[in-house]
């Protein structure tokens, strides 16, 4: 098994605060805001990541990108995903998923009313967010 994974945070560059945690390999760290640049939204239904994106874009800044944890096993990556996640707060990030094996909830964005593989939280998170009523 190869040990390609990293953990990585994004932060805001005015506040330093944390507003999303990932798992990725290669420059998936950085993928978010160039999907947003091309009008696309960030993970293809993160709302309130392509949200705060937007809003440091059209003010000429760039998130700060950190690599915390590198040279990873997929399952370690998925493992401490769900730690920093837990650790920071998932209602302080633009995460929709606690990370980890769960980061793999959300098929159907606007589960027009069913519940589905989202939870009421996660739900209400992105409707807010595609609302523009709520950014970490």
């Amino acid at each position: 098994m190869e040990n390609k994974f990293h953990i990585y945070v994004l932060k805001d560059p005015i506040t330093f605060a944390p507003f999303y945690v990932g798992k990725g390999t290669g420059n998936r760290m950085t993928s978010h805001a160039k999907i947003v640049k091309r009008g696309k939204v960030a993970n293809k239904n993160n709302y309130s990541l392509t949200n705060k994106l937007k809003q440091l874009l059209e003010s000429n800044a760039d998130p700060i990108y950190e690599k915390p944890y590198q040279g990873l096993s997929e399952e370690t990556a998925y493992e401490l995903e769900a730690q920093l996640i837990e650790k920071i707060g998932l209602e302080n990030l633009c995460n929709i998923a606690k990370g980890g094996l769960g980061g793999k909830t959300t098929t159907v964005p606007w589960n027009k009313g069913k519940s589905g593989h989202c939870s009421e939280e996660t739900l209400i998170k992105m409707r807010n967010a595609k609302l523009g009523t709520s950014r970490p």
